[in-house]
């Protein structure tokens, strides 16, 4: 049923009274049956109307009765003081004419034979038991819907509808309806099911909670966090997450939500689940030191805490800002995208409760995919080519000598040369039975048993968990005649992948509002966190740092001696059997004793509250003032236990040569003494804003007005500091240890460090920042088909500036958007359910932090310990045309829904230019200072976003919605100004002027090649430039630009990101599956590095194929069976060759998630509103990749670590 809803309720509105006091006359006919418009005439009689006009109600009649064999008999003045009805040129169906035309009476119909219309007046329009009726209409979640019809009905016996009178919903959800005993009140609107209530004699208010319509559009209402707009009334681009996301997606972050469901936004996850406001890109990175996160908006204020402090159960809508028409009221915030959340409210009548719980279950880590090191084997065939090479003819003949076997314990020469290179157990083997410590056949036995050792067995026994993730929610809410209030508490426990790492967090969210009178009411929102979080301070890189047969428990129980950096186990063995009264008398390293005797703590409590008024002073104008206060600190205390390395190495650095005997081989005591060593800091950030706005909202026949004018000031505060170290500590007494002497002194053995004073550690920090803006936003609509919109702002910080109106900067917008489909040519198209296009223009911008216009100096925190006096030190020159950054976007785009929402969703092409960015450059010598900050950056993000999606029912209870969102972003750095790009240096760029951001540079592989710096082919570059490089030449001391050197390969970043989303609904089932890809942008694949054979206990896997000879098809050189002098050069440019650069394009499944719901039936008798059971599996990898290698290019073996598959099942009860 199509309800025009704006012909019903804006001339009601002028006329009603006048037409109700001439409902006097009346006919005097034979029996009359109440019909309605599609009962008078045929659905298929169409008339021609051939110029756009205002016609009296006869004029419409006479234009009927001239163009189809009908008649009309009614009074001669019935319709004199009735409204002129509005014609459009086209081509119109008869029933839908007359419909326009008596909507706004209270009429019978009769029709005869010989088709005439016989029209009379009801005698129950001026019945006595007429009253007035109003209500609110929000949707499930609380949240009021605008703009929705209502009309008053005497019939629902037929799907044609007689319409009485009518209204729509104004920006509050509200309506008021004059009534007759018996009546019924309709509800609808596009995007929610049609609903109905019988009018009963002594009630006179009526709310409604529409449920949204799985055949209707997703959206009818969007959001910018200032106001709520009627769709079809905005000029921007609103990307709305459809409910049916929400609900079907098992999280405890909300930034899981936004994974392939909305075009545009890229989305990063790390291997723990957890995606922080960081992760999110909207439409390409448009900074270079300003921060590239998008606002996130949540009930109308800004937040801090990202996504952690958002539950999602409380989600009612979310809503993505791109362009500048939807986006520009946030100004300088709003450069990198607005993602806008408005929370749910109280519902129903009464208290309501909602509980739901899930677990989340993962296997532990893969290390055979995340570290992708050789085997043991492979590892100890490459240490025999190095050190087991008994004619000295390999490259044990460079360090050999270096043995840990100094003649001295001071000699330095020595000593150093043993704390740079940490010796495994194969070298040590192999060494042992060089100098004759081991026989050949003791030497065979220890390389066979070390062969046998994978030392994934001991890490994954004991370093790694299964993680588990675990979520309890309850939420409280209640509707009264005056207010909506609902509080929730979620508790979320974790367990994670390493051993004592864990983190639980119990997050309690308030929403209220309460109407005072019919002019006043008010809103509080609040949230409070406190979230607790410990762990080992354990990561990948601690087992990729393990040789592939190290154990981290010896056969008889006790700690195995291991490799850690430049402290070689056998130097330590030697150096603590000599010495006598060291404090410890085991100094070796054991990664598993290190994590037993670490612990690192963080506790965070963070409270948001928000409070506003809304004031009414005129029909349509509201004053709303509002303030907001959020404060985040966070307590960290960091716990190393006596036997942890820290503290051991820490100790000995303080047993100094001068309190050791020589004659006796003694040392006095350490300065530091032994025992735990305690650490704890404390931050806190608070910011408070105040802001007013003048909103208002009119509908006055085919006009529309939406304004609104605000001020707003915040001031935002961070201070951090750190305790000093406490010295041994004691945990059980909380006793501690002055240090004997802070000053320090030269260590016993260099080998542990040159410290030469005892830090103290503590320091203190502030910082204060200060914002104030003006904005305002205009749109007119005319007759819902034509929308102007405008918005101005002007923000202002306090920068450090010489001319105060270089704080301010004013941005704006227009847009302009055609409903068409309520043009007269397309409003009876029925392929047609809706079409709009849009045009937008406007400017953003982004705050900086980091600049100003005159020279700055740091003081530091503590004075000279030598000298007693503080120090300051030059931050920056001073940038004197400092200006902000400024993001100008220009976006067109359509909505449209055809053939009954089968085909719906929206096209968008945009172009995003960052002009002003600050970037710090490199400065010509001859200026005295190497760099400097300026507004030298321009960027450009470009691109088209397609959503599509279609709603089929295939079969009776059984239905599909499936949604397909495609982006395509080409980006470019279009001015930086480099003066010199090292060769070695460029590769790690992420902005290189004409070139997209993040670009890959590679240097390209000419294989083994003849050059005269070698007898024999060498591996070889060739440059970009033409000229040949041997891998063991410095490229770029003759002043090479990097540029002119490597290849351009691509960018890291995907330009072509692709989401394919399924529901699918059967019965009581809901079937949900994602799919995500990603295409267009490349990675490095990582391979064995020749440069580090010497120290690295493990090696890449690769290894395994370049020993064999087999490193063509890896795209490598040779391994080199002797020691060659230059070949760590080889480790500058093997890793970026460009026979390692991979195609990234790949295909992953996100999701599949199944959820199960009570039947109605069941659910009644059991006196609950709802029963789900839901199970969810996530991460469960790629369908396909474009490198064959298989290589996961999101989480790239050996480099970061990948998430794995999980579990979920869950319940949601709601009474």
């Amino acid at each position: 049923m199509k309800i025009n809803s704006t012909n019903v309720f804006s001339r009601l509105r002028k006329n009603f009274l006048k037409i109700m006091m001439r409902t006097l006359i009346f006919l005097s006919c034979t029996t009359f049956f109440g019909l309605s418009f599609n009962d008078v005439v045929s659905q298929n009689l169409k008339i021609r109307i051939n110029e756009a006009k205002q016609a009296t109600v006869d004029e419409v009649f006479d234009l009927i009765m001239a163009q189809t064999d009908y008649t009309f008999i009614y009074q001669v003045d019935m319709f004199k003081d009735a409204p002129k009805v509005q014609l459009y040129k086209g081509v119109v169906r008869v029933n839908n004419l007359l419909a326009q035309s008596l909507t706004l009476g209270d009429y019978n119909f009769d029709v005869t034979n010989t088709n005439t219309i016989v029209i009379r007046k009801n005698t129950s329009s001026i019945n006595t038991q007429q009253f007035s009726v109003s209500g609110t209409i929000v949707d499930r979640y609380g949240i009021p819907l605008p703009g929705l019809s209502v009309y008053i009905t005497d019939d629902l016996t037929t799907e044609n509808v007689n319409i009485i009178r009518g209204t729509t919903t104004d920006f509050d959800g509200k309506y008021t309806l004059t009534v007759n005993p018996g009546q019924f009140i309709v509800v609808s609107g596009i995007g929610y099911e049609t609903t109905q209530t019988l009018v009963l004699e002594n009630k006179t208010s009526y709310d409604f909670i529409l449920k949204e319509s799985i055949n209707e559009l997703d959206e009818v209402v969007v959001s910018t966090g200032y106001q709520k707009i009627p769709k079809e009334r905005a000029t921007g681009l609103f990307n709305t997450i459809p409910t049916r996301e929400l609900n079907n997606t098992v999280t405890q972050t909300m930034g899981s939500i936004l994974q392939g469901i909305a075009p545009g936004i890229q989305v990063v996850e790390d291997a723990d689940g957890n995606i922080d406001i960081s992760d999110v890109v909207i439409r390409g990175v448009g900074t270079i030191s300003s921060d590239s996160a998008p606002l996130v908006v949540v009930d109308g204020f800004p937040i801090d805490g990202g996504f952690d402090t958002i539950n999602p159960n409380d989600i009612a809508s979310i809503t993505i800002l791109k362009d500048a028409a939807s986006a520009s009221i946030w100004g300088a915030r709003a450069g990198n995208g607005v993602i806008v959340i408005v929370t749910k409210k109280g519902q129903r009548k009464g208290l309501n409760v909602e509980v739901s719980s899930f677990i989340k279950m993962r296997s532990k880590i893969n290390l055979d995919r995340n570290v992708t090191r050789a085997n043991s084997a492979t590892t100890l065939a490459l240490e025999s080519t190095i050190w087991g090479d008994p004619d000295g003819q390999g490259a044990n003949n460079f360090f050999i000598a270096n043995y840990p076997a100094p003649s001295t314990l001071f000699d330095r020469a020595n000593v150093n040369r043993s704390g740079n290179t940490s010796y495994s157990l194969g070298a040590r083997a192999y060494f042992d039975a060089h100098f004759g410590n081991i026989t050949q056949a003791e030497l065979a036995r220890r390389i066979d048993y070390l062969s046998g050792i994978n030392s994934f067995d001991d890490a994954e026994r004991y370093l790694l968990t299964n993680p588990i993730n675990k979520q309890y929610n309850i939420a409280l809410s209640s509707k009264g005649e005056n207010s909506h209030t609902r509080l929730s508490a979620v508790y979320n426990d974790n367990t994670n992948a390493f051993i004592g790492d864990e983190n639980n967090q119990l997050l309690i969210n308030l929403n209220a509002d309460y109407e005072f009178n019919n002019w006043l009411s008010g809103t509080v929102v609040g949230m409070v966190d406190n979230s607790f979080a410990q762990n080992r301070g354990l990561s990948l890189g601690d087992i990729q740092n393990m040789s592939p047969y190290e154990n981290l428990i010896n056969a008889d129980g006790s700690y195995s001696s291991m490799r850690h950096g430049t402290y070689d186990a056998k130097y330590m063995e030697f150096f603590a059997n000599t010495i006598t009264n060291l404090p410890y008398d085991n100094l070796n390293y054991n990664l598993l004793r290190d994590a037993r005797n670490n612990n690192f703590r963080s506790k965070e409590n963070n409270y948001r509250i928000t409070g506003s008024l809304n004031i009414k002073l005129l029909d349509g104008l509201e004053l709303i003032p509002s303030v907001t206060y959020q404060q985040f600190q966070t307590n960290t205390n960091s716990y190393w236990g006596t036997e942890s390395s820290f503290v051991k190495y820490l100790v000995m650095n303080s047993t100094g040569q001068p309190n050791y005997d020589p004659t006796n081989a003694m040392v006095g005591e350490p300065e530091i003494p032994v025992g735990d060593i305690f650490r704890g800091g404390q931050s806190e950030s608070s910011a408070l804003t105040y802001r007013t706005t003048l909103n208002y909202n009119k509908v006055f026949g085919l006009h529309a007005v939406t304004a609104f004018a605000g001020y707003e000031r915040e001031k935002r505060t961070i201070e951090a500091s750190a305790e000093p170290y406490t010295y041994g500590f004691d945990p059980e007494t909380y006793s501690y240890t002055v240090p004997l002497n802070r000053q320090g002194s030269t260590p016993l053995w260099p080998g542990f460090g040159d410290t030469g004073i005892i830090t103290d550690g503590r320091f203190f920090n502030i910082s204060q920042r200060r914002f104030v803006s003006y904005f305002g936003n205009l749109a007119y609509t005319f007759d819902r088909r034509y929308t102007l919109s405008g918005s101005a702002r002007s923000d202002g910080a306090n920068y450090i500036v010489e001319d105060k109106t270089q704080r301010y900067n004013p941005m704006w917008s227009v847009g302009f958007s055609w409903n068409a489909k309520n043009e007269s040519f397309l409003r009876d198209v029925d392929a047609i359910r809706s079409l709009k296009f849009r045009v937008t223009n406007g400017e953003n911008g982004n705050i900086v932090n980091s600049a100003s216009t005159t020279a700055t100096i740091g003081l530091s925190a503590t004075p000279n310990p030598f000298t007693n006096v503080f120090t300051a030190s030059l931050n920056s020159l001073g940038n004197p045309d400092l200006r902000w950054e400024r993001v100008h976007t220009f976006n067109v785009g359509a909505d449209f829904n055809l053939f009954d929402s089968a085909l719906y969703g929206s096209i968008d092409y945009y172009n995003k230019e960052s002009k002003d960015l600050i970037a710090t450059i490199d400065l010509p010598a001859t200026l005295g200072v190497s760099s400097g900050t300026f507004n030298v950056g321009e960027m450009i993000n470009k691109g088209i976003e397609l959503n599509l999606s279609s709603n089929i029912k295939i079969a009776k209870d059984l239905n599909l919605i499936t949604n397909v969102v495609y982006s395509h972003n080409d980006s470019e750095v279009t001015s930086l100004k480099d003066l010199l790009i090292f060769p070695r240096s460029i590769t790690d760029f992420n902005y290189i002027e004409g070139n997209p951001y993040q670009p890959i540079y590679a240097f390209e592989y000419g294989g083994l090649q003849t050059i005269d710096s070698q007898p024999e082919p060498y591996p070889t570059i060739i440059g970009q430039n033409g000229k040949i490089y041997g891998m063991d030449e410095n490229i770029g001391v003759n002043g090479e630009d990097g540029r002119e050197v490597l290849k351009y390969m691509g960018t890291r970043v995907a330009p072509t990101v692709l989401g394919w989303n399924n529901t699918i609904t059967f019965k009581n089932f809901t079937l949900n599956t994602r799919i995500v890809g990603k295409f267009g942008h490349k990675f490095r694949r990582p391979t064995y590095d020749y440069s580090g054979f010497l120290q690295d206990g493990n090696h890449h896997e690769d290894l395994e194929l370049i020993l064999a000879g087999r490193h063509d098809e890896l795209g490598l050189p040779p391994y080199v069976q002797k020691f060659e002098q230059w070949q760590y050069r080889w480790g500058w440019y093997v890793p970026y060759l460009d026979s390692l650069v991979e195609d990234a394009g790949h295909i992953r499944l996100r999701q599949i998630f199944l959820g199960y719901d009570l039947p109605s039936q069941v659910v009644e008798k059991l006196g609950i509103t709802n029963f789900r059971l839901f199970a969810s599996a996530e991460n469960l990898g790629n369908i396909w990749t474009a490198n064959d290698f298989n290589i996961d290019p999101e989480y790239i073996n050996g480099l970061v670590r990948s998430p794995e598959k999980t579990f979920s099942f869950g319940l949601n009860v709601q009474f």
